[in-house]
């Protein structure tokens, strides 16, 4: 009598990076070896990658929908679902059409007969899955907030006129949003622009500083100088702001960069001023360790010299031991230090 069994085995993971760290392989080849042991015939490995906690994972569903009289092997709980009632449901129509539902992680064999007696177990394993979610997702909440606070780039399209710069330069590289120079020294334009207090040579000099091509500043033919009115010298200071429709003819008669490299328009000249009271601040680095591998690309050199760099500690041993002072000494001597040497320090709390 033939008495081998045939399944199906389920794999899931909720992200992309979750393939790249392997957690599929982990999950498939766990329940191949559990199958093997058990004289259990894979007859398909499906494999998805989806979240589960507000949807039924499409392919779940049409696996547990389309297999009837088999086993059906998943890692763990949280695999096969992260909700309650989703989960309940799954379960249900898996004993409808006759599965033997086996988790692997749990060691929990579920079957029409053993329904009733272990599905107190399989609801405490999804709650804990759906807690374990929620309060993910609160601190992935809390940490975006934290970051938008901090000015830190979440992805996305880049503000008008901004750059991504970055802050961090750690175990995970952050970027923080910052206007760039060029558009910098647009809104200092700008600004004197809207002003109407600012003087005709002032005028020049800033769009100058934009890139426009002015000419000799001390001619005073020199047609291709700002003149606002006419009958006004270089010395005198506006009749009052100019509009954004002027504005933006000198930008583009100057032919003053913009930020989609085309003609200058009122809605680019509001965002490149509006943008640039909200990310104004020049991003500086935070230092971190430099000893820290994971920080950033090290040459095999460099990472040797670093291994292999002697600790205060060693340094301390190499030096009692010159003196013929035992390890159990050695330890005392070097904690004694310490704490003589953090005499006076303060410390603050």
């Amino acid at each position: 009598m033939n008495t081998e069994k045939k399944a199906v085995i389920y794999c899931r993971v909720s992200t992309t990076n979750q393939v790249d760290n392997n957690s599929i392989d982990i999950q498939k080849n766990s329940l191949l070896q559990f199958a093997a042991k058990n004289n259990i015939v894979v007859d398909d490995v499906d494999i998805e990658i989806s979240t589960s906690y507000r949807i039924v994972p499409p392919k779940l569903q049409k696996l547990i929908q389309n297999t009837k009289n088999k086993h059906i092997l998943v890692y763990s709980i949280d695999r096969f679902n992260r909700n309650v009632v989703n989960g309940s449901k799954l379960l249900k129509k898996c004993i409808e059409n006759n599965c033997t539902l086996i988790f692997w992680k749990e060691q929990l064999i579920i079957t029409k007969d053993s329904y009733d007696d272990l599905i107190g177990k399989f609801d405490s394993g999804i709650l804990n899955a759906q807690r374990e979610s929620e309060l993910l997702g609160e601190r992935i909440k809390k940490s975006k907030k934290r970051n938008r606070e901090m000015g830190i780039y979440m992805g996305g399209k880049l503000p008008i006129g901004t750059e991504k710069v970055i802050c961090y330069d750690g175990p995970k590289i952050k970027y923080r949003v910052q206007i760039k120079e060029h558009f910098r020294r647009v809104y200092e334009f700008i600004k004197a622009c809207r002003s109407g207090d600012t003087s005709v040579l002032d005028l020049n000099l800033l769009i100058e500083r934009c890139g426009g091509n002015i000419g000799d500043l001390s001619d005073e033919k020199n047609e291709d100088l700002i003149v606002i009115w006419e009958g006004l010298n270089k010395r005198d200071k506006l009749n009052g702001p100019l509009s954004k429709v002027n504005i933006v003819s000198l930008l583009n008669e100057y032919n003053i960069e913009s930020p989609n490299e085309s003609e200058w328009t009122i809605s680019l000249l509001n965002s490149v001023y509006n943008n640039f009271t909200k990310y104004n601040k020049v991003v500086e680095i935070e230092q971190v360790n430099p000893n820290y591998l994971e920080s950033r690309e090290y040459s095999e050199k460099e990472v040797d010299e670093m291994l292999n760099m002697p600790t205060e500690f060693d340094m301390f041993t190499e030096n009692r031991r010159s003196q013929n002072i035992s390890n159990d000494d050695i330890d005392v001597n070097y904690e004694n230090e310490l704490e003589e040497e953090m005499k006076g320090v303060n410390i603050k709390k």
